[in-house]
């Protein structure tokens, strides 16, 4: 009988004992690569945060912006002229190293309808800005508009906006039934054009007459028009509400 064979494995030989010099010659490998590619890596951050950075500087150089929105509610009121009080939201939604004024406001008022009314309905009125009010109740129980600020520049920042409550007064004229499309223009400071906004507003008759008996019995002579009741009105318009 043959004697049994006996098979021996050295350490390090075969498999299994060179999974440990592969695995670490790679890792060797690895690191050597990436101490070549991380320069790159901070160098390619850096550049990036640096351009970021100029675009911010820059953007924050650029003119103000400036963005109106009118509100939902008017005020109007007739007796020897007619009164619009109309209070804008301005604001500024970027950030900018300058800030943004506000020199001069103007209201124009342009005749829409109904269709076949006289020339003499058709007439642009000239609305000037009086000044700024607040309303509240006199002791007298009426509800009256107050002297706020004169007319003078707004200064609008992104965290300071303005909400002035505006009355324009046209003299020697007054509103008849139909459709008056508004336009409220806004003079800047900047090199910029002025920005304007259209709203319409809607008077029947009826409206008229109470507006007119109003004034002359010193009960509230301005009313609301609004563009936001549902089922009142139509085409965005305001209407007396």
């Amino acid at each position: 009988m043959r004697a049994p064979v006996r098979i021996t494995h050295r350490a390090g030989s075969g498999r299994d004992g060179d999974a440990e010099p592969v695995t670490e010659s790679r890792r060797r490998r690895f690191n050597r690569r990436f101490k070549a590619v991380h320069p790159w890596i901070a160098t390619a951050a850096a550049a990036g945060a640096l351009w970021f950075g100029w675009l911010n500087w820059q953007e924050s150089r650029e003119s103000p912006e400036l963005r109106v929105d009118l509100p939902s509610v008017l005020r109007i009121g007739q007796e020897r002229g007619a009164m619009v009080f109309i209070q804008p939201t301005l604001t500024s939604p970027k950030e900018a190293d300058e800030v943004e004024v506000v020199t001069s406001a103007r209201l124009e008022a342009a005749y829409a309808g109904p269709p076949g009314t006289g020339r003499e309905y058709r007439a642009r009125p000239s609305f000037y800005w009086v000044e700024n009010v607040f309303w509240k109740f006199s002791e007298e129980g009426s509800f009256d508009h107050w002297w706020n600020s004169d007319p003078g520049p707004l200064v609008i920042k992104q965290d300071e906006p303005q909400q002035k409550t505006m009355y324009f007064y046209a003299r020697n004229w007054r509103f008849a039934p139909g459709r008056y499309d508004l336009t409220l223009t806004l003079h800047r400071g900047s090199e910029q054009k002025p920005l304007s906004r259209r709203f319409c507003v809607t008077f029947r008759a009826s409206d008229l007459v109470a507006m007119s008996q109003a004034a002359t019995t010193d009960n509230t002579s301005y009313y609301r028009f609004r563009n936001d009741v549902p089922g009142v009105g139509a085409e965005g318009c305001h209407f007396l509400y």
